[in-house]
Protein backbone atom coordinates (compact mmCIF):
# COMPACT_ATOMS: atom_id res chain seq x y z
CA UNK A 1 0.00 0.00 0.00
CA UNK A 2 1.19 3.23 -1.20
CA UNK A 3 0.76 5.75 1.61
CA UNK A 4 -0.89 8.41 -0.56
CA UNK A 5 -4.13 6.51 -0.50
CA UNK A 6 -4.71 7.21 2.95
CA UNK A 7 -5.97 10.72 1.31
CA UNK A 8 -8.91 8.62 -0.26
CA UNK A 9 -9.90 6.07 2.25
CA UNK A 10 -12.35 6.47 5.38
CA UNK A 11 -13.91 3.94 7.47
CA UNK A 12 -16.56 2.58 5.34
CA UNK A 13 -19.03 1.79 8.26
CA UNK A 14 -18.43 5.22 10.10
CA UNK A 15 -17.27 7.55 7.69
CA UNK A 16 -14.62 8.93 9.45
CA UNK A 17 -10.33 8.89 9.02
CA UNK A 18 -7.88 6.66 9.18
CA UNK A 19 -4.59 6.35 10.74
CA UNK A 20 -2.07 3.45 10.57
CA UNK A 21 -1.17 1.71 12.53
CA UNK A 22 1.67 -1.27 13.88
CA UNK A 23 3.02 -1.07 10.06
CA UNK A 24 5.74 -2.66 8.28
CA UNK A 25 6.98 -0.64 5.73
CA UNK A 26 9.40 -2.07 2.67
CA UNK A 27 12.90 -0.73 1.49
CA UNK A 28 10.58 1.49 -1.26
CA UNK A 29 8.24 2.90 1.13
CA UNK A 30 5.21 0.44 0.70
CA UNK A 31 3.19 -0.76 3.50
CA UNK A 32 3.74 -4.24 3.58
CA UNK A 33 0.93 -5.03 6.57
CA UNK A 34 -0.61 -3.14 9.35
CA UNK A 35 -3.85 -2.08 10.09
CA UNK A 36 -5.99 0.35 9.38
CA UNK A 37 -8.21 1.97 12.30
CA UNK A 38 -10.92 4.16 12.91
CA UNK A 39 -11.80 6.92 14.82
CA UNK A 40 -14.29 4.57 16.34
CA UNK A 41 -11.59 1.73 16.78
CA UNK A 42 -12.47 -0.25 14.18
CA UNK A 43 -9.50 -2.12 12.39
CA UNK A 44 -8.77 -3.28 8.94
CA UNK A 45 -6.13 -5.07 8.39
CA UNK A 46 -3.43 -4.29 5.56
CA UNK A 47 -1.76 -8.23 4.08
CA UNK A 48 0.82 -8.21 1.70
CA UNK A 49 0.40 -4.96 1.21
CA UNK A 50 -3.39 -4.70 0.42
CA UNK A 51 -5.86 -3.02 2.60
CA UNK A 52 -8.49 -5.81 3.82
CA UNK A 53 -12.02 -4.44 4.12
CA UNK A 54 -13.30 -7.59 4.20
CA UNK A 55 -11.87 -11.38 5.04
CA UNK A 56 -13.24 -13.27 2.92
CA UNK A 57 -14.47 -14.22 -0.72
CA UNK A 58 -18.53 -14.44 -0.20
CA UNK A 59 -20.10 -15.29 -3.54
CA UNK A 60 -17.02 -14.48 -5.67
CA UNK A 61 -14.94 -17.41 -4.58
CA UNK A 62 -15.64 -18.96 -8.27
CA UNK A 63 -13.71 -15.74 -9.48
CA UNK A 64 -10.97 -16.70 -6.88
CA UNK A 65 -10.41 -20.21 -8.13
CA UNK A 66 -10.26 -19.01 -11.54
CA UNK A 67 -7.89 -16.76 -10.80
CA UNK A 68 -5.55 -19.17 -9.00
CA UNK A 69 -5.82 -21.07 -12.64
CA UNK A 70 -4.90 -18.09 -14.36
CA UNK A 71 -1.77 -17.57 -11.90
CA UNK A 72 0.02 -20.58 -13.07
CA UNK A 73 -0.10 -19.31 -16.17
CA UNK A 74 -0.31 -15.73 -16.04
CA UNK A 75 2.45 -14.56 -18.93
CA UNK A 76 -0.80 -15.63 -21.51
CA UNK A 77 -2.63 -12.35 -20.14
CA UNK A 78 -0.26 -10.25 -20.27
CA UNK A 79 -0.54 -10.15 -24.34
CA UNK A 80 -4.19 -8.45 -25.23
CA UNK A 81 -4.62 -6.75 -28.49
CA UNK A 82 -8.12 -5.57 -28.17
CA UNK A 83 -8.08 -4.16 -24.25
CA UNK A 84 -7.83 -0.63 -25.35
CA UNK A 85 -10.95 -1.25 -27.72
CA UNK A 86 -12.71 -3.57 -24.86
CA UNK A 87 -12.35 -0.30 -22.71
CA UNK A 88 -13.54 2.22 -25.21
CA UNK A 89 -16.31 0.85 -26.53
CA UNK A 90 -17.14 0.12 -23.03
CA UNK A 91 -16.68 3.36 -21.36
CA UNK A 92 -16.00 6.37 -23.83
CA UNK A 93 -13.41 7.36 -21.37
CA UNK A 94 -10.93 9.47 -23.22
CA UNK A 95 -7.63 8.41 -21.66
CA UNK A 96 -5.55 10.19 -23.96
CA UNK A 97 -7.01 13.46 -23.08
CA UNK A 98 -8.35 13.21 -19.56
CA UNK A 99 -6.88 15.91 -16.99
CA UNK A 100 -3.65 14.42 -15.38
CA UNK A 101 -4.68 15.42 -12.00
CA UNK A 102 -7.98 12.89 -12.37
CA UNK A 103 -8.43 10.15 -10.32
CA UNK A 104 -10.17 6.44 -11.58
CA UNK A 105 -11.96 3.82 -9.81
CA UNK A 106 -11.81 0.13 -11.47
CA UNK A 107 -15.02 -1.04 -9.49
CA UNK A 108 -14.44 -5.05 -9.90
CA UNK A 109 -10.47 -4.63 -11.14
CA UNK A 110 -10.03 -8.86 -11.22
CA UNK A 111 -6.53 -9.11 -12.44
CA UNK A 112 -6.22 -5.42 -13.22
CA UNK A 113 -6.18 -5.82 -16.97
CA UNK A 114 -7.41 -2.05 -16.96
CA UNK A 115 -5.91 -0.73 -14.23
CA UNK A 116 -2.94 -1.60 -16.34
CA UNK A 117 -4.33 0.70 -19.23
CA UNK A 118 -5.54 3.14 -17.25
CA UNK A 119 -1.85 3.77 -15.48
CA UNK A 120 -0.26 3.67 -18.53
CA UNK A 121 -1.77 6.55 -19.54
CA UNK A 122 -0.25 8.28 -16.48
CA UNK A 123 -3.45 8.31 -14.08
CA UNK A 124 -3.82 8.17 -10.58
CA UNK A 125 -5.82 4.88 -10.39
CA UNK A 126 -7.53 2.76 -7.09
CA UNK A 127 -8.60 -0.60 -8.38
CA UNK A 128 -11.08 -2.78 -5.78
CA UNK A 129 -12.01 -6.30 -5.91
CA UNK A 130 -13.96 -9.04 -3.28
CA UNK A 131 -11.87 -11.76 -4.67
CA UNK A 132 -8.70 -12.09 -2.64
CA UNK A 133 -6.95 -13.88 -5.41
CA UNK A 134 -8.05 -11.37 -7.85
CA UNK A 135 -6.90 -8.65 -5.53
CA UNK A 136 -3.25 -10.51 -5.08
CA UNK A 137 -3.03 -11.52 -8.93
CA UNK A 138 -3.50 -7.44 -9.46
CA UNK A 139 -0.91 -6.52 -6.95
CA UNK A 140 1.36 -9.39 -8.64
CA UNK A 141 1.07 -7.65 -11.99
CA UNK A 142 0.55 -3.71 -11.42
CA UNK A 143 0.96 -3.50 -7.90
CA UNK A 144 4.40 -1.95 -7.90
CA UNK A 145 3.13 1.24 -9.89
CA UNK A 146 2.74 4.03 -8.03
CA UNK A 147 -0.09 5.71 -9.63
CA UNK A 148 -2.30 1.96 -8.68
CA UNK A 149 -3.57 0.93 -5.55
CA UNK A 150 -5.65 -1.92 -5.20
CA UNK A 151 -7.92 -3.40 -2.33
CA UNK A 152 -9.87 -5.96 -0.97
CA UNK A 153 -13.85 -4.68 -0.36
CA UNK A 154 -16.66 -4.68 -1.37
CA UNK A 155 -18.61 -2.77 -3.84
CA UNK A 156 -21.72 -2.08 -2.14
CA UNK A 157 -19.90 -0.60 0.93
CA UNK A 158 -16.41 1.00 -0.60
CA UNK A 159 -14.32 2.94 1.89
CA UNK A 160 -14.25 6.04 0.17
CA UNK A 161 -14.62 9.74 1.03
CA UNK A 162 -17.90 10.83 -1.18
CA UNK A 163 -17.49 12.40 -4.64
CA UNK A 164 -14.00 11.35 -4.76
CA UNK A 165 -13.38 10.28 -8.68
CA UNK A 166 -13.28 12.06 -11.75
CA UNK A 167 -13.93 8.46 -13.81
CA UNK A 168 -15.32 5.36 -12.24
CA UNK A 169 -16.24 2.79 -14.61
CA UNK A 170 -17.27 -1.28 -13.90
CA UNK A 171 -16.91 -4.00 -17.11
CA UNK A 172 -18.18 -7.01 -16.88
CA UNK A 173 -18.31 -7.37 -13.21
CA UNK A 174 -22.18 -5.73 -11.53
CA UNK A 175 -23.56 -8.78 -13.17
CA UNK A 176 -22.22 -10.66 -11.27
CA UNK A 177 -23.56 -9.48 -7.77
CA UNK A 178 -26.55 -10.36 -5.94
CA UNK A 179 -28.06 -6.72 -7.11
CA UNK A 180 -26.64 -5.07 -9.46
CA UNK A 181 -28.87 -2.02 -9.66
CA UNK A 182 -28.71 -1.82 -5.68
CA UNK A 183 -24.56 -2.22 -6.78
CA UNK A 184 -24.33 0.01 -9.70
CA UNK A 185 -26.33 2.65 -7.17
CA UNK A 186 -23.66 2.64 -4.65
CA UNK A 187 -20.98 3.92 -6.64
CA UNK A 188 -22.66 7.06 -7.81
CA UNK A 189 -22.00 8.96 -4.26
CA UNK A 190 -18.62 8.69 -5.23
CA UNK A 191 -18.38 10.64 -7.97
CA UNK A 192 -17.27 14.26 -8.32
CA UNK A 193 -19.49 16.62 -9.91
CA UNK A 194 -19.20 16.61 -13.74
CA UNK A 195 -17.45 13.34 -13.42
CA UNK A 196 -18.30 10.17 -15.86
CA UNK A 197 -19.49 6.44 -15.00
CA UNK A 198 -19.57 3.99 -17.04
CA UNK A 199 -20.54 0.31 -16.99
CA UNK A 200 -20.91 -2.38 -19.50
CA UNK A 201 -22.78 -5.55 -18.01
CA UNK A 202 -24.15 -9.40 -19.96
CA UNK A 203 -26.58 -8.39 -22.87
CA UNK A 204 -29.69 -11.64 -22.91
CA UNK A 205 -28.18 -13.01 -25.94
CA UNK A 206 -24.89 -13.34 -24.73
CA UNK A 207 -25.45 -15.52 -22.61
CA UNK A 208 -28.39 -17.25 -23.19
CA UNK A 209 -27.02 -20.76 -23.13
CA UNK A 210 -24.31 -19.79 -20.88
CA UNK A 211 -27.33 -19.15 -18.17
CA UNK A 212 -28.90 -22.51 -19.37
CA UNK A 213 -25.75 -24.81 -18.86
CA UNK A 214 -25.18 -23.18 -15.74
CA UNK A 215 -28.44 -24.36 -14.05
CA UNK A 216 -26.46 -27.76 -14.48
CA UNK A 217 -22.87 -26.39 -14.02
CA UNK A 218 -23.46 -24.38 -10.48
CA UNK A 219 -24.49 -27.85 -8.89
CA UNK A 220 -20.89 -29.59 -9.84
CA UNK A 221 -17.74 -29.50 -8.21
CA UNK A 222 -15.93 -26.60 -9.44
CA UNK A 223 -13.12 -29.28 -10.58
CA UNK A 224 -15.36 -31.38 -12.82
CA UNK A 225 -16.47 -27.68 -14.47
CA UNK A 226 -12.66 -27.21 -14.80
CA UNK A 227 -12.06 -30.16 -16.72
CA UNK A 228 -15.45 -29.61 -18.82
CA UNK A 229 -13.68 -26.18 -20.01
CA UNK A 230 -10.38 -27.93 -20.96
CA UNK A 231 -12.69 -29.50 -23.50
CA UNK A 232 -14.34 -26.88 -25.08
CA UNK A 233 -11.35 -25.06 -26.94
CA UNK A 234 -11.09 -27.97 -28.85
CA UNK A 235 -15.04 -28.42 -29.59
CA UNK A 236 -14.76 -24.36 -30.85
CA UNK A 237 -12.20 -25.23 -33.06
CA UNK A 238 -13.73 -28.31 -34.95
CA UNK A 239 -16.69 -25.68 -35.14
CA UNK A 240 -14.86 -23.28 -36.85
CA UNK A 241 -13.08 -25.85 -39.12
CA UNK A 242 -16.69 -27.41 -40.13
CA UNK A 243 -17.75 -24.04 -40.99
CA UNK A 244 -14.85 -23.33 -42.56
CA UNK A 245 -14.28 -20.23 -40.44
CA UNK A 246 -10.77 -18.25 -39.37
CA UNK A 247 -10.30 -18.58 -35.27
CA UNK A 248 -9.82 -15.03 -33.84
CA UNK A 249 -6.35 -13.41 -34.29
CA UNK A 250 -6.22 -13.66 -30.35
CA UNK A 251 -7.65 -17.01 -29.76
CA UNK A 252 -5.41 -19.05 -27.21
CA UNK A 253 -5.96 -22.32 -25.16
CA UNK A 254 -6.04 -21.24 -21.54
CA UNK A 255 -7.57 -17.82 -22.25
CA UNK A 256 -10.58 -19.69 -23.83
CA UNK A 257 -10.65 -22.55 -21.62
CA UNK A 258 -11.28 -20.40 -18.31
CA UNK A 259 -13.15 -18.01 -20.12
CA UNK A 260 -16.26 -21.15 -19.89
CA UNK A 261 -15.02 -21.40 -16.90
CA UNK A 262 -15.92 -18.41 -15.61
CA UNK A 263 -19.11 -18.17 -17.34
CA UNK A 264 -20.28 -21.72 -15.84
CA UNK A 265 -19.53 -21.16 -12.31
CA UNK A 266 -20.49 -17.72 -10.72
CA UNK A 267 -23.45 -18.00 -8.60
CA UNK A 268 -24.54 -14.72 -10.53
CA UNK A 269 -24.22 -14.17 -13.97
CA UNK A 270 -27.39 -12.00 -14.95
CA UNK A 271 -28.46 -10.24 -18.16
CA UNK A 272 -29.75 -6.86 -19.18
CA UNK A 273 -31.37 -4.58 -21.79
CA UNK A 274 -29.95 -1.73 -22.92
CA UNK A 275 -33.09 -0.05 -21.82
CA UNK A 276 -33.34 -1.36 -18.36
CA UNK A 277 -29.92 -0.18 -17.44
CA UNK A 278 -30.66 3.18 -18.80
CA UNK A 279 -33.31 3.63 -16.26
CA UNK A 280 -30.17 2.76 -13.46
CA UNK A 281 -28.81 5.91 -14.89
CA UNK A 282 -32.05 8.40 -15.00
CA UNK A 283 -32.79 6.66 -11.18
CA UNK A 284 -29.77 7.75 -9.93
CA UNK A 285 -30.28 11.07 -11.81
CA UNK A 286 -27.40 11.06 -13.75
CA UNK A 287 -26.95 13.30 -16.95
CA UNK A 288 -26.18 12.84 -20.59
CA UNK A 289 -27.00 9.30 -20.63
CA UNK A 290 -25.56 7.52 -23.55
CA UNK A 291 -25.94 3.50 -24.55
CA UNK A 292 -22.48 2.97 -26.56
CA UNK A 293 -21.52 0.71 -29.01
CA UNK A 294 -20.61 -2.54 -27.17
CA UNK A 295 -24.26 -3.55 -26.55
CA UNK A 296 -25.34 -2.55 -23.08
CA UNK A 297 -22.33 -0.20 -21.92
CA UNK A 298 -23.31 3.04 -20.74
CA UNK A 299 -22.10 6.12 -19.90
CA UNK A 300 -23.25 9.05 -17.96
CA UNK A 301 -22.29 12.22 -16.36
CA UNK A 302 -23.15 13.59 -12.26
CA UNK A 303 -24.86 16.37 -12.13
Amino acid sequence: MNKKLLNYLVCPKSKTKLHLEDTIIDKKGRIQSGFLVSESGLKYPIINYIPRFILNDHYTDSFSIQRKYIEKRFSEWHVEKNRYRIFEESTRIPLDTCDKNSIFLDAGCGYGRFCELVSSYHHEIIGVDMSSTSIELAYQYIGDRDNVHLIQCDLTELPFQSAAFDYIFSIGVLHHTPAPYHSFSKLVPFLKSKGQISIWVYPPEMKKIDNLIRLITTRLPERLVFYMSMIMPFIYMFYKKIRRRSLPEDFRYWPCTLSFFDSWTPEYASVHLPEDVKQWFIDCSLQNITILKRRTALTAFQT
